[in-house]
């Protein structure tokens, strides 16, 4: 719900698409994507890439107060039936991740109560308060003009994004939780839990990519 602008001249850019990864059992954000690329394989593979990989530096280059300190592969990943996440490739994706990969049924939004509330939160808490916000429909938005008050650059977005998630929601006492994000995570780990993580990150790379089908001819693959 937010217009960016170029970070040279200002001018507009437009909306961006931010695919989202949350922990269900501490409530942490484990990572994110934000890009101008719609909905697609390619968002949620960067997605699981940071989510996947430890994010040590995060004090050094978004200036948080905390360490950003989930992280790891997944046991289970939930998603809903959207186009980006029906194919082979994240089938294939977590076949090699090991990753326990479920379907939400049909019509029922009450089973991403987790994350939806992380993207109202990240709407209402921060992005509507910001020059350029779209708000979330055109009765709140009313005759407030978006693109002439937009001033928030990608660069801008992004910190903000992180310093959200990192400082202020793993943070915050959650209702539904009955704990703070945070401290959950903390008892988790130093209860035994181990987050399991690739060998490294070019491996990583390897195993979200893409997979094709192709016949063997009898000149060969092309």
């Amino acid at each position: 719900d937010l217009i960016v602008v170029d970070e040279n001249d200002y001018l507009p850019l437009g909306r961006l698409c931010l695919t989202y990864c949350l922990d269900v059992f501490t409530r942490y954000p484990l990572g994110y994507f934000l890009s101008f690329e719609p909905a697609s394989y390619l968002s949620i593979m960067e997605c699981l890439y940071h989510a996947i990989l430890p994010k040590s530096n995060v004090r050094e280059v978004y200036e948080t107060k905390h360490d950003w300190q989930a992280f790891g592969i997944p046991y289970t990943l939930v998603v809903d039936r959207g186009p980006e996440f029906v194919g082979n490739d994240l089938k294939d994706a977590c076949m090699l991740l090991e990753i326990n990969l479920e379907y939400m049924p049909p019509k029922t939004p009450e089973y991403k109560e987790s994350v939806e509330r992380l993207f109202g939160t990240i709407n209402t808490g921060l992005l509507h308060t910001s020059g350029g916000t779209t708000f979330s429909n055109l009765w709140e938005r009313g005759d407030y003009n978006s693109l002439k008050k937009a001033i928030v650059t990608l660069e801008d977005l992004e910190k903000m994004l992180v310093i959200h998630n990192v400082d202020i929601y793993a943070e915050s006492f959650h209702t539904g939780l009955k704990a703070v994000p945070a401290r959950q995570w903390e008892t988790l780990t130093s209860n035994g839990f181990f987050p399991r993580v690739p060998s490294s990150n070019e491996e990583l790379r390897v195993l979200l990519g893409r997979s094709e089908q192709r016949t063997v001819q009898k000149y060969g693959i092309e």
